[in-house]
């Protein structure tokens, strides 16, 4: 959004606009993402578009890739006349609700700004985070500081982790280097090498920083049963995180984190027991998580502080067995055949991942991410 403007939240997926200019990036179509004024309603079908907004109530709409539903508003404000405006169109419609045409941006008019890229801040570790989360001692520590392409060690050398995909890259910034995943049509993910023995009633730990590049549903860190993998995609999970974007089938906060943990490895959307935090994540922004399987509880913590925690009965135990351990994907079979809801890739950058085969307690992670600071 652009001053001067009048804007005004009506729910996660509406704004109005009274009078103002507003650039939109949606990543996923199902939100249905809507944008009104007194004379025309837009609702997004994942795209992203400008929307300028005159005193009068007349607007134009900019499509710069996907497609929008353009209708002007009766004197009730329901929908009269629509239009589907897709990439490189524009369409305006004038203060009496008349469409005037989606033309391939053709209107002598000053087009509205797009979106910019967000501002990425280093993340900045000393050698104090280091050090505190080796104290802890880690199964495996990545800091991605070896030039090593193929296999990236851990500092506690108990767990080599395998670089998958092409756009899996490492990036040097400020004197720190981290993993990017892009945006790719292909498998791209951090695995270790060799699935990992659980005992029953497994405690676990895992803490890492994390900068998303966008709101959109993304896992970040999967365990699962390597065995289950269907062909659609369909696996048995024990632990998940996942970035989430609007509200379709929870009910949550936009942009929440999700953390979903199952007694026993399955692929029941619904099984086990979930927790979202009561905070946004920002893309951009680099915020610390770390997730704890305990005996009888399961925690979230974000920038050091518990968000959520969940119990037990004692008949919920993990199951023993070999479990594979994932970042940046659902999982790491089938990924050709698999359905566009069972890959879920993230975008944006991984740093400083530790995992743990016991629970880290809350003073552990507090003093870590004291550390960073």
């Amino acid at each position: 959004m652009e001053a001067p403007g009048t804007f005004s939240v009506v729910s996660p997926v509406h704004m109005n606009v009274l009078n103002g200019e507003l650039a939109v990036e949606v990543y996923d179509a199902r939100s249905m993402f809507k944008i009104t004024s007194s004379k025309s309603a837009y609702v997004d079908l994942g795209t992203e578009f400008s929307i300028k907004v005159d005193d009068d109530g007349s607007s134009e709409l900019h499509v710069y890739e996907g497609s929008v539903l353009a209708s002007s508003l009766s004197k009730k404000g329901n929908s009269e006349r629509i239009q589907l405006v897709t990439t490189d169109q524009t369409l305006r419609i004038s203060d009496d609700s008349t469409l005037m045409g989606a033309d391939n941006h053709e209107l002598e008019t000053e087009r509205v700004p797009r979106i910019r890229e967000p501002r990425r801040p280093a993340l900045i570790v000393s050698p104090a985070y280091a050090a505190s989360v080796q104290r802890s001692n880690p199964q495996g520590y990545w800091s991605f500081e070896d030039e090593n392409e193929a296999v990236i060690e851990s500092f506690a050398e108990k767990l080599p982790m395998l670089k998958i995909g092409n756009e899996v890259e490492r990036v040097n910034d400020a004197n720190n280097t981290y993993i990017q995943f892009n945006e790719s049509s292909s498998f791209q993910a951090l695995t270790f090498e060799n699935p990992i023995h659980f005992e029953s009633n497994q405690k676990f730990s895992v803490e890492f920083w994390i900068r998303p590049d966008r709101i959109n549903r993304a896992t970040v860190f999967a365990v699962y049963d390597p065995q289950s993998v269907k062909a659609n995609g369909e696996t048995d999970h024990l632990a998940l995180i996942d970035l989430m974007h609007t509200p379709i089938s929870f009910h949550h906060i936009p942009a929440a984190i999700r953390t979903a943990i199952r007694p026993v490895p399955s692929d029941d959307y619904y099984a086990g027991i979930n927790m979202f935090t009561d905070q946004h994540y920002i893309p951009g922004q680099w915020m610390h998580i770390a997730f704890v399987k305990s005996d009888d509880y399961a925690a979230t913590y974000i920038n050091g502080e518990e968000t959520n925690r969940v119990f037990f009965s004692e008949t919920e135990h993990t199951l023993a067995g070999d479990y594979a351990v994932v970042f940046g994907q659902m999982s790491m079979q089938n990924w050709e055949t698999a359905l566009e809801g069972q890959k879920r890739p993230f975008v944006g950058a991984l740093d400083e991942i530790a995992f743990y085969l016991h629970d880290l307690t809350e003073l552990e992670i507090r003093r870590h991410y004291n550390a960073s600071r």
